[in-house]
């Protein structure tokens, strides 16, 4: 894993395409802006792993029916 610091309103930019803003800092949270294509997606993790999962159990339902 790469470790950046950045300060407020400094940004990352991955793949040259996507660019992450630090937009607030309070003492409990970060606040994070993401300018991407729009045909990348963004999620946060957890609703990313719930998707996945989510696909996962439907393609294990399909090959179940299939069989």
């Amino acid at each position: 894993m790469l470790v950046l610091s950045r300060r407020l309103n400094q940004s990352i930019v991955i793949g040259g395409h996507v660019r992450v803003t630090v937009l607030r800092i309070t003492p409990s949270r970060v606040e994070l802006g993401v300018a991407a294509p729009r045909e990348r997606m963004v999620d946060r993790e957890e609703i990313h792993v719930r998707g996945q999962t989510q696909q996962a159990a439907e393609l294990d339902l399909t090959s179940l029916s299939q069989k």
